[in-house]
């Protein structure tokens, strides 16, 4: 996720991996929206039913922002080492 190109269209989570997390990363769709509450809604989610990371992905409907959202797991992270490396990876969300 080191790609230079899409930082300023990616909403970064951080410091999921205190918690034993993976990280989130909104696919910025609009400089309209606020994806902070959309992602809360993720966070929420991914804790409630226990996601296991996965290449499947799962796609579900956030009620935040009214819209379908695709949720694809990859082992990669932001950074690859000190503080803020998460060695539980990543969720990449998209608005379909």
């Amino acid at each position: 996720m080191n790609d230079d190109d899409n930082d300023n269209e990616t909403f970064y989570s951080c410091g999921m991996h205190s918690f034993a997390l993976p990280e989130a990363a909104f696919r910025v769709f609009s400089d309209d929206v606020n994806l902070v509450p959309a992602m809360l809604e993720f966070m929420e989610l991914s804790v409630i039913n226990e996601l296991t990371p996965s290449p499947d992905g799962l796609e579900y409907h956030s009620a935040v922002l009214g819209r379908d959202v695709i949720a694809e797991w990859t082992d990669e992270c932001m950074y690859d080492d000190g503080y803020f490396h998460n060695p539980f990876g990543t969720w990449i969300l998209e608005v379909v």
